[in-house]
């Protein structure tokens, strides 16, 4: 950069400036206490250049080093230097773990991919310009002498483009295809989506018949009658004993392997923590611990990002996704934790357990800054990529600070929970501070109102912040759908489609907030709106339809857990 740079000279340093202050200073509140030095080597799923619109934590830095990059283009010398400043962060972040950060090689590659693709931006644009202007005053020469023969190049150009078209919407009509008949032939389908799963308990079933809503499926077989037996079921001798009955025996249909997949069907073939957390603890609410143990032991083995938590989702043998792997979702850490604390409190854990939740502790302290600032953005149970903070990503770590306090005190480590204590009060006012009165989905206020305020309720909080119960009651109002159910938000696209995840969410808050009539009639609606073979889907359509994975795991485990809170 020349001395008539100066403007380039100042956006670089600001730039830098702003990366360093995003990376080195500890965050509002102090060093962040209790935190070990962790060196996270991992280099899978670099955020390529081709995949940043995606919503990541790392895309303002990676833009910031872009900047930079794209304007030393013409300096290469100071490009050559620029590169050791992410590892110069990195060893600051190691050496200083309270800063609430995490040493990362995969952060460093991703400040290298953004100042090799800004300079390559940069480098491109000046050729162009370049390119651009002697094109110009070449063309300004010519101009004259080239306009007839321009005129004449583009209408057979047009005519030629012409006939190409007419050509292949030609071919296009008239050409049979092989699926044809299989497309005129196939169902009609609403926006629900199909109904998978009819043979889901297939394998698993002897002769009798046991009558369920809208129709009947095969009872247990003899190994899932004797699970089933071992423990306890909730709704025994009332009109949701059946719902209850063929929710558990799908959830032990479900935990065979490893890790539980949300449901039957490729696209819920895979094992997401928040549902893994809910489904341990309906299995130990139902007398099931050594089962809800294997979950979570099995959940510790699982590659965790001590900044940014676990992946959205994970193959169903613990590797993660790599087609379409969707990134972390921050929320993982904080259900966990508060799984971890319902189990522990009345049964043994392995060390692995024990493990999994000292490193989501200090996930989730890294991600708030020890409870001082909401997380980064982060996808949440929508599962959509997002720029803005959400309600649904930071109510569940509020509610894993709590569990995690809770834990240490018990275990004896008392400092450490009065640590966690602190955290969770801080949070908890940065969460009121951010998303109160109203508790929107958003913290700019938009996005309306969604499940997310259920986060807020008792079981998951005892004593909800002012304005949530509104916002809870709010929601129901707003989401409602034509079926009878919910939608996961008021501002959800308007498709008439009900989620159950959600209305068996609300039942649960709402039983254990003793509004047992609230309860009770979403429990009627669900038991009301399930597969033909018992079991409960994912999606209602507009006129009562079915769709979707049935069973869907959260659901059921839900509806079990609402059971149990209204005891049953």
């Amino acid at each position: 950069m020349t001395s008539r740079g100066w403007p380039a000279r100042v956006v670089v340093a600001a730039a830098l400036g702003w990366f360093l202050a995003l990376t080195v200073l500890p965050p509002r509140g102090g060093p962040v206490p209790a935190l070990t030095r962790v060196f996270d080597p991992d280099l899978d799923f670099l955020l390529w250049p081709w995949e940043w619109a995606q919503a990541d934590p790392r895309l303002v830095p990676i833009l910031l080093m872009a900047l930079v990059g794209a304007l030393l283009v013409r300096a290469p010398r100071w490009l050559a230097v620029v590169p050791v400043v992410p590892v110069v962060v990195e060893a600051w972040q190691f050496l200083v773990p309270g800063l609430g950060q995490v040493a990362s090689a995969r952060d460093v590659a991703h400040a290298w991919i953004g100042l090799a693709t800004g300079a390559l931006v940069g480098a491109v644009l000046w050729a162009s310009a370049r390119l651009v202007d002697r094109l110009v005053r070449r063309s300004s020469q010519k101009r004259a002498a080239g306009a007839v023969r321009s005129a004449a190049r583009a209408r057979r150009t047009a005519l030629a483009a012409g006939l190409t078209a007419v050509l292949l919407l030609g071919a296009s009509s008239v050409w049979p295809r092989a699926d044809g008949e299989a497309v005129a032939a196939g169902p009609t389908v609403g926006p629900q989506g199909a109904l998978l799963g009819a043979e889901f308990h297939g394998a698993e079933v002897h002769g009798a018949q046991v009558h369920g809503a809208g129709g009947h499926t095969a009872g247990p077989g003899a190994a899932a009658t004797e699970w089933l037996r071992a423990g306890g079921l909730p709704g025994e001798g009332t009109a949701y004993e059946h719902m209850a009955e063929v929710a558990l025996w799908d959830l032990y249909l479900l935990t065979r392997d490893p890790l539980p997949p949300a449901g039957p069907g490729a696209r819920w073939d895979y094992f997401w923590p928040r549902d893994g957390a809910f489904v341990a603890v309906a299995l130990l609410r139902t007398g099931h611990a050594a089962d809800a143990v294997a979950i979570l032991e099995q959940q510790s083995q699982l590659y965790l990002d001590p900044l940014y938590g676990f992946d959205a989702r994970y193959l169903l043998d613990g590797q993660r996704v790599i087609d379409d792997p969707r990134g972390a979702q921050v929320d993982g850490c904080g259900w966990v934790l508060w799984a971890i604390h319902e189990v522990t409190r009345t049964t043994d854990v392995p060390k692995g357990v024990a493990g999994l939740r000292d490193r989501c502790t200090e996930q989730v302290l890294r991600a708030t800054g020890g409870g001082t600032r909401l997380p980064a953005p982060s996808p949440d149970y929508w599962e959509r990529a997002t720029f803005d903070r959400l309600l649904g990503a930071s109510a569940p770590l509020l509610l894993g600070l709590d569990s995690a306090a809770a834990d240490y005190r018990a275990g004896g480590e008392a400092e450490r929970a009065e640590s966690l204590l602190k955290a969770a009060e801080s949070f908890r006012a940065e969460v009121a501070s951010s998303f109160g009165p109203t508790f929107s989905r958003t913290t700019r206020g938009g996005g309306g109102l969604d499940a997310a305020t259920a986060m807020l309720m008792p079981p998951f909080s005892a004593d909800p912040l002012p304005g949530v119960r509104e916002a809870w009651e709010g929601y129901q109002e707003g989401a409602s759908r034509p079926g009878g159910g919910l939608a996961p938000g008021t501002d959800w696209k308007q498709d008439g489609v009900s989620w159950t995840p959600e209305v068996a969410l609300v039942a649960l808050t709402a039983a254990a907030d003793a509004q047992t009539g609230v309860a009770t009639a979403w429990l009627d609606w669900l038991d009301a709106h399930r597969a033909p073979w018992g079991s409960l889907p994912e999606k209602i359509g507009p006129d009562g339809t079915p769709g979707g994975s049935a069973p869907l795991g959260w659901t059921s485990s839900l509806v079990l857990l609402t059971l149990v809170e209204l005891g049953l």
